[in-house]
């Protein structure tokens, strides 16, 4: 166990298959920053599984700015399906769909991304 952030840590490149980021990436100052450092840690077409609460999810339609998940409470940023994938791809991910889990009566977003070497991969 190494305790840190994923930049402060020393961590090999290329030395992972798998990254699990279970309510981190809402928590950061910079997600591109993140998941390029975890794209970097991948070994090539390793995969990385993003969970995070849903912005728009059923909770959020509920209770509006009084939900707990505003940025000012407790998270910096908060992701829709979309902007997650357009994120992952941005930092040379291709989203796995079979693994995405974003139905509509769900607060969890759930993405997983497999590393490209090649965006044309």
């Amino acid at each position: 166990m190494i305790q840190g952030t994923l930049e402060s840590t020393g961590l090999d490149t290329n030395s992972f298959d798998v990254v699990l980021l279970d309510s981190v990436i809402e928590h950061v100052a910079s997600p591109v920053a993140l998941l390029r450092n975890v794209h970097c840690a991948l070994r090539n077409r390793g995969v990385v599984i993003v969970v995070t609460p849903k912005l728009n999810g059923p909770s959020y339609r509920l209770h509006g700015a009084d939900w707990n998940g505003v940025p000012a409470r407790l998270h910096t940023f908060l992701f829709t399906a979309k902007t997650l994938r357009l994120l992952m791809r941005e930092t040379g991910f291709r989203v796995l769909r079979w693994s995405c889990r974003n139905r509509i009566l769900d607060d969890i977003l759930i993405l997983c991304g497999r590393k490209v070497a090649d965006p044309k991969d």
